[in-house]
């Protein structure tokens, strides 16, 4: 029976952002080799979760637009 390794704490409070911003750092200072892709595979991940939590939340996001709407628009006739 194969035991899953759950992250430390530390490891999951960090921060989406942080995360993003550690993987680019050591993707620049990585040389070309499987670690680099692994690094790149993990930023691509972690970039793709930001994705998903920015849409989530413009899609909560109050729909201001439809808001300021004028239901009784000016006429042409101002007189």
């Amino acid at each position: 029976m194969r035991i899953c390794e759950l992250p430390s704490p530390g490891v999951m409070r960090k921060r989406l952002e942080d995360r993003i911003r550690v993987l680019c750092l050591e993707a620049t200072v990585t040389p070309e080799s499987p670690e680099l892709n692994e690094i790149l595979q993990e930023l691509r991940a972690a970039l793709a979760e930001h994705i998903r939590r920015v849409r989530t939340m413009a899609a909560d996001f109050p729909a201001i637009r439809a808001e300021r709407r004028c239901n009784n628009p000016p006429s042409g006739n101002s007189d």
